[in-house]
């Protein structure tokens, strides 16, 4: 079984819109997303023996074949976060878990500190996304 690039479902949007028009949703899933997702099976396909769970494989890098090891960080982290993104679908939830608050107030000060912090980084950082060729 290798890696599925997650269906990009129309219910979702209703919370794209009017924000991020389907247009570049679709391009952005079918081009760059599944750019990560055809580059990181390709490189798994070269050592099956380590699997495909790509959560426990970036929690420790060092057990990732050094001539894969980039590809799998690279495209396997673009890949989750990108299904991360993919599901969170659910405009009405707004506030994070009892968990996640406590974590952002201990680091942050308060949520509304982690979302100026969070908008600040989003906002003067410069990425360049790979795949869209």
């Amino acid at each position: 079984m290798a890696i599925i690039l997650p269906d990009l479902t129309l219910c979702l949007r209703r919370f794209w819109e009017p924000y991020i028009d389907e247009e570049t949703m679709h391009l952005h899933h079918d081009k760059h997303h599944n750019t990560y997702v055809n580059n990181v099976n390709a490189a798994l396909a070269k050592h099956p023996e380590i699997g495909e769970d790509l959560e426990r494989l970036l929690a420790d890098v060092e057990t990732i074949p050094t001539d894969i090891r980039q590809a799998v960080i690279n495209n396997g982290g673009g890949h989750l976060n990108h299904a991360l993104f993919l599901g969170i679908d659910d405009p009405e939830e707004t506030a994070p878990s009892a968990e996640l608050a406590a974590d952002l107030e201990a680091t942050f000060g308060s949520f509304d500190d982690f979302k100026t912090a969070f908008t600040t980084a989003a906002t003067t950082r410069f990425l360049v996304q790979a795949g869209l060729s």
